[in-house]
């Protein structure tokens, strides 16, 4: 996550500051962690292992990379620039300078070109990286520049890259900007919102015009434009439904419990309580093995008994997520 800003580059308090709900997490640094996006971002380490070819190969094959060393980042991100993933691309970014730092005006080009491409599965985690590297201002302000010179024929039709980009590269990144700038963002982006709107055609389906309603307006955003499954809104497209728990809450106890059902954590903060002992009282239902250990390492963020007793459950069985369950309940005696 951002590192708290320099007592003397005081920049106030950061745009998602304002969705603080104390008490939420055991510790206050997480009240305003899960407040700007946690646990979707990405964090540069010293100590993770590996920047050769075969660390740069284990990383694209990851689905999430919430964490990644310093020295290999930029390679990364380069590789997920030249989308779609394959022999090509990858090959291509071995043979650039992979050990040079990857600065701001890169980062532009690199999401310029992705908001005009398709979606090639990997835009998703670009935004979070290139976030960790260059910073949420320059990510957000680069996304914002590559729509806001989209022809009304480009804002009406299927972009799958900018789509991509704005939830997971502006959506949470404007959470971790501070305040004035993201408020200012949001304004640019609402202009670029209502030209969508016009350019719409009547019954048209319009996912960049819906994808904006959905990071701009909360709730009703997301009621209006977001994606439907089987009734309730998509998990995905309430991620920013920041304004009315009650709504959330209705929505996640719809949500069909299937085969790759998991909890979400941003979720949770969103609808609070309810929402949390939804998801605890279900661990049960979580099939993938990975997906068990990250409700144990980000609801263990969250003061809860209903999430207390879940991984009190999880520590007794043969989970992968048993030892980290264990480990938990260690850390949180006296």
């Amino acid at each position: 996550m951002p590192k708290p800003p320099d007592k003397a580059k005081d920049v106030g308090p950061l745009d998602g500051a304002r969705l603080v709900r104390s008490g939420f997490a055991r510790r206050p640094e997480d009240d305003l962690a899960f407040a700007i996006g946690y646990p979707h971002h990405c964090v540069l380490v010293g100590d993770v292992a590996g920047d050769d070819d075969a660390a740069l190969s284990a990383a694209i094959s990851q689905e999430w990379l919430p964490r990644i060393s310093r020295a290999l980042a930029p390679r990364v991100a380069r590789v997920f620039g030249l989308a779609p993933i394959g022999p090509e691309p990858v090959a291509s970014a071995r043979q650039q300078a992979m050990a040079a730092p990857l600065h701001a005006a890169e980062a532009r080009k690199i999401l310029a070109k992705r908001a005009r491409g398709s979606s090639s599965g990997k835009d998703s985690q670009l935004g979070f990286l290139l976030e960790a590297l260059v910073g949420p201002e320059v990510v957000v302000g680069a996304v914002i520049e590559a729509i806001e010179r989209f022809e009304a024929k480009e804002l009406a039709r299927w972009n799958g890259g900018a789509i991509q980009l704005l939830r997971w590269g502006v959506g949470f990144a404007l959470l971790r900007c501070p305040a004035t700038v993201g408020a200012a963002f949001r304004a640019r982006l609402e202009v670029v919102y209502a030209r969508a709107v016009a350019a719409a055609k009547p019954d048209q389906s319009a996912q960049l015009r819906d994808m904006l309603d959905v990071v701009l307006h909360g709730a009703a955003g997301a009621e209006r434009s977001g994606h439907r499954y089987q009734g309730p809104v998509s998990p995905y497209d309430l991620l920013f439904a920041d304004d009315d728990p009650a709504y959330v809450v209705a929505q996640v106890q719809r949500h069909p419990i299937e085969s790759l059902w998991r909890p979400w954590a941003r979720l949770a903060f969103l609808g609070g309580e309810p929402v949390v002992a939804h998801y605890a009282g279900h661990w049960r239902k979580i099939r993938n093995g990975e997906d068990v250990r990250a409700f144990v390492r980000d609801f263990g963020k969250i003061d809860s008994p209903a999430v207390t007793r879940a991984i009190r459950e999880i520590a007794t069985t043969t989970s992968p997520a048993a030892a980290d369950a264990a480990a938990w309940l260690r850390a949180l005696e006296p």
